[in-house]
């Protein structure tokens, strides 16, 4: 019998520099969603990829290898970004002298992302990881912009610039109609991306005449708000596809026929492979994305039957340090790598949980909590090291079953996305009111630390029963 199954995606990353708080917790809430599914039995798709895409890259790579006269404004800049290098990012000298091109730059902290992420045991399918400067890609791209152009949805604008017309009324009702169908884990999230709709306008043109990214006419390129819409077609193509890499111009058209048009499968076996894995059954992604959320709508609405759209939305707040916005790209961000590096990946991956309220929540971060992080995480391992101790004491004892509101709450909490109550209640409210026990009840509670930590910070325990 095969397995239900379960996609859950996230936006490209586009690697301009090391990972921060606010990214990696959004790759986190993903993998809490992506082991609880596995738990229940599910087989779970749970891609990532990154976007070789705009115009930040180039000219970052600009600056770093410009010559400029002392007094002028660039040498300043180049100056700036040299000291974010070396200091914050903490890019080797001898590093930084090879990144000649913008691919340079957005390799580099890609690998660095990737192994940061496999650090604090992010489950992401890495294996099909891909970066979007492949042919593959901009066939894709190309095509979903050919299927675009067969539903008149491509336009010139009072600009004169070619636009998606977001003004067409049937195409907005249609769209509108999609979104109420679409559930948001926390329902205020609903109403801001709602109020995000009137932003839609066709005066977004959507080629740009320099940058990198998915050449469109061999003279423009398409902006990367553009290019992505539905790019989780693409992650499940790489999913599926084999080595039939001959043949991607034909799948695409095949399986954009099919989304809109064709609900029994097709001669294609790649396409009918893509489409057993619709819809998105979650898209985990940070609050400043709310338009590009409504971009993605009116693109779903426009392109894919109904019941092969996105099911529902997980938004996560973004962070201030110091009462100003976090950014990484300015140096003014906690970055994962250092988080790591100071704290340990078990730590690191805590900080980020613990940080703020629910992570759909707006936070200004708390310089003291790593230190409290470790303070509570030593407290608990030192429970642990007890309830073992009374657990070898008699192994073949059965556990009790005492804590069967405390399993109800931690569920819920996992299930609603509170993980930093789920947290509080095992790592510290459970030892505060169990310090006396025998074996049996020992047991029971290594029995729920298993079960449950392994979800939220994985590998934290090796603790066999």
């Amino acid at each position: 019998m095969n397995k239900e199954k379960f996609l859950i995606s996230l936006p490209y990353l586009y690697p301009v520099c090391p990972i921060s708080i606010d990214h990696a917790r959004m790759f986190v809430v993903a993998d809490i969603n992506a082991r609880w599914e596995r738990k229940k039995g599910k087989q779970v798709c749970f891609p990532i990829a990154a976007h070789f895409s705009g115009v930040t890259a180039e000219k970052t790579c600009e600056l770093l290898n410009g010559k400029y006269e002392k007094d002028s404004e660039l040498y300043k800049e180049r100056k700036k970004m040299l000291n974010i290098f070396s200091n914050i990012y903490k890019v080797p000298d001898n590093i930084i002298e090879l990144l000649k091109t913008p691919q340079d730059i957005l390799y580099y902290f890609t690998y660095q992302i990737i192994n940061d992420l496999k650090n604090i045991n992010v489950s992401c399918d890495f294996d099909l990881f891909y970066t979007t400067n492949c042919k593959d890609f901009e066939k894709f791209v190309k095509v979903m912009f050919e299927f675009y152009e067969t539903n008149n949805a491509l336009i010139m604008n009072e600009k004169n610039e070619l636009a998606l017309n977001y003004s067409d009324k049937n195409w907005k009702e249609q769209t509108l109609k999609s979104f109420n169908n679409i559930e948001f884990l926390q329902s205020f999230h609903k109403n801001n991306v709602m109020g995000s709709f009137d932003n839609i306008r066709k005066d977004f043109g959507l080629l740009r005449d320099y940058g990198i990214g998915i050449k469109y006419n061999e003279k423009y390129v398409i902006d990367p708000m553009f290019d992505s819409d539905l790019f989780t077609l693409y992650d499940l193509y790489m999913k599926v596809k084999g080595n039939n890499d001959s043949e991607a111009e034909n799948v695409f058209k095949t399986l954009f026929n099919s989304i809109k048009n064709t609900p029994d499968r097709t001669h294609n076996e790649i396409v009918n492979k893509i489409i057993e894995w619709l819809p998105c059954d979650l898209f985990v992604c940070e609050e400043h994305l709310k338009t590009w959320i409504v971009k993605k709508t009116y693109s779903e609405a426009l392109l894919l039957r109904p019941e092969l759209r996105t099911k529902k939305y997980f938004i996560t707040g973004m962070g201030k340090i110091n009462n100003e916005r976090m950014s990484s790209s300015r140096g003014t961000a906690i970055l994962l790598k250092d988080l790591i590096e100071k704290h340990g990946v078990h730590n690191a991956r805590l900080i980020i949980l613990m940080t703020g309220g629910h992570p759909s929540k707006l936070y200004n971060y708390d310089l003291n909590l790593p230190n409290e992080i470790m303070k509570m995480t030593n407290y608990f391992m030192e429970y642990v090291n007890y309830l073992y101790s009374k657990y070898l004491q008699n192994t073949k004892v059965d556990a009790t079953n005492e804590l069967i509101k405390e399993r109800k709450e931690i569920t819920n909490y996992i299930e609603q996305g509170y993980y930093k109550q789920a947290i509080i209640l095992m790592m510290k409210i459970i030892p505060k009111n169990n310090r006396i026990i025998d074996s049996a009840k020992a047991k029971e509670i290594l029995e729920i630390y298993n079960e449950f930590l392994d979800i939220i910070v994985p590998n934290l325990l090796n603790v066999k029963l």
